[in-house]
């Protein structure tokens, strides 16, 4: 069984609303990320917890800083990153890889 203090999801609309049901689905506590223009978003409002990010629209979901910090904030001991384009962001920055924090990917198959 996984077990997680909780699961910060990185990603906003029906991607973060996807993941969010799936890792409540499976008892773990969710929290969402929002920026300020997403303050009423459903992303948001079915999450467990939410923190708010400074900035508007995409570009407050990829201050990684902002992530981790968020991440960190909220007792969160993992990430879903929901897309490529961020996963690779978070695996490029040294700050991702502290010990305390795992990054949860998706399997692809093609």
């Amino acid at each position: 069984m996984i077990s997680f203090n909780g699961i910060l999801i990185a990603n906003r609309g029906e991607i973060a609303i996807r993941i969010t049901r799936a890792a409540q689905d499976l008892g773990l506590r969710t929290v969402a990320i929002y920026s300020e223009d997403d303050a009423l978003s459903l992303h948001r409002q079915i999450a467990d917890d939410a923190i708010a990010l400074k900035g508007l629209g995409a570009a407050a979901y990829l201050n990684m800083s902002s992530v981790i910090a968020a991440a960190q904030q909220a007792n969160c001991d993992a990430i879903h990153p929901g897309m490529v384009s961020l996963r690779s962001r978070m695996f490029s920055l040294s700050a991702a890889r502290k010990p305390e924090l795992s990054l949860l990917v998706q399997a692809w198959n093609t």
